[in-house]
């Protein structure tokens, strides 16, 4: 996610943004009253789960907020302050802590939509930090200069996912036109930041940092696949003892995912040759990286993982999760059409989840890969940087 601290441009903002006179209409410039930044710090979530008698359980899980940014928009008159990305889904906001910066005197009161409501009419609060609010419906905040001559109000309105908990956030992060250069990419996470390596027309080798501000190619060596590179420790080891010929060679992918207890699981995927007469792609898995990788024998089973282009899987929450461009071979299946989950180390992928790739998304076949980072994963399709999430933390 995201770290919240407001750009220093707000500081030049307050200059240039009025703060209105309570009694007059004329524009002031000044910086004594401005909000320059808004954060939660923690909030309470309503989950259910199914009892063993098949019946519903509620229960309250709280987690910590302040890293959803809360944006605010100081050219309007009434200056907006909102989350572009949603508090998750259940998130409950009855009483609910709000740190607020600001300069001047603060009050708030619930806001109105009455045209005809006047801004003193009705009973303010002076903010406390730790007094909780009720943010169910939006706030209005009135900034007060110290010497009572400026103010300047600001709409508050926290946004709550809607959508059911088993769905995804997505959003547009970036759009890189450097990235443009490649005909083939590699997403990974390099101390914390989306890094994307990738090839040019003439093979040569750089790497970008799409979310940087002003991101610049620089030189850099293609990496080895991580699967590849899993295959040739395993054989190593002696982990791997079936034929060598069912060891995918093409788009090869791999993702670790940690369980309880300490132990991690890995599951490898990728292509063979044609020639083999494959119908999907070739998946290996174990439920400790310490076990012999299983070839799953996916042929007699219902729930296949397609043979995709640019194949990539990668480990969110508590299941491993695969996209990929056109199907090489087998039944065809649309470009980024479809997430495919594993919830049992790579033995079966579903693709009826209710995790959709977004319209903007699907059928596009520019070069594509993804990331995995903390609670949220990165999709990278041509020049555009996505990021999704699920809503059932």
């Amino acid at each position: 996610m995201k770290q919240h601290i407001l750009p220093l441009l707000v500081v030049v903002l307050a200059l240039l943004v009025s703060c209105k006179d309570t009694d007059s209409s004329t524009v002031e410039l000044s910086s004594t009253c401005y909000i320059s930044k808004v954060n939660l710090v923690t909030v309470k979530r309503e989950r259910h789960t199914t009892k063993t008698d098949g019946t519903d359980s509620l229960y309250y899980q709280t987690y910590t907020a302040s890293d959803y940014a809360f944006r605010i928009d100081q050219m309007a008159d009434t200056a907006l302050i909102t989350n572009p990305e949603p508090l998750l889904y259940g998130s409950l906001l009855s009483r609910t802590l709000l740190n607020v910066t600001y300069s001047g005197v603060l009050r708030y009161r619930q806001w109105s939509d009455d045209p005809n409501d006047n801004l003193n009419a009705q009973d303010w609060t002076d903010y406390v930090s730790t007094d909780s609010m009720d943010l169910r419906k939006p706030i209005l905040f009135k900034v007060v200069s110290n010497d009572g001559a400026h103010s300047r109000c600001y709409k508050f309105v926290a946004n709550v996912y809607q959508a059911s908990p088993d769905s995804l956030t997505w959003r547009q992060v970036a759009d890189c036109p450097l990235l443009g250069d490649f005909v083939l990419q590699r997403a990974v996470m390099e101390d914390g930041k989306l890094c994307v390596i990738g090839v040019d027309y003439m093979g040569v080798a750089s790497k970008v940092y799409p979310l940087e501000a002003n991101p610049s190619l620089q030189p850099a060596t293609m990496p080895t696949e991580t699967g590849i590179e899993a295959i040739d420790k395993r054989i190593a080891a002696g982990l791997i003892d079936e034929d060598a010929s069912w060891l995918p060679t093409m788009y090869v992918t791999g993702a670790s995912l940690s369980g309880k207890y300490g132990t991690e699981s890995y599951v490898m995927a990728g292509l063979r040759e044609a020639s083999y007469g494959d119908t999907c792609a070739v998946v290996w898995g174990c439920r400790a990286t310490s076990e012999r990788l299983i070839r799953y024998n996916n042929y007699t089973r219902e729930y296949t993982l397609p043979a995709l282009r640019d194949l990539h899987v990668v480990a969110h929450k508590d299941c491993f999760m695969a996209m990929g461009l056109e199907q090489v071979y087998g039944s065809k299946r649309t470009a980024l059409g479809k997430i495919y989950v594993s919830a049992d180390y790579g033995v079966t992928w579903n693709d009826h989840t209710g995790w959709a790739v977004p319209a903007a998304l699907k059928g596009r076949t520019e070069p594509f890969t993804m990331a995995a980072a903390a609670d949220k994963v990165y999709v990278v399709s041509g020049t555009q940087v996505w990021t999704l999430k699920s809503n059932a933390l």
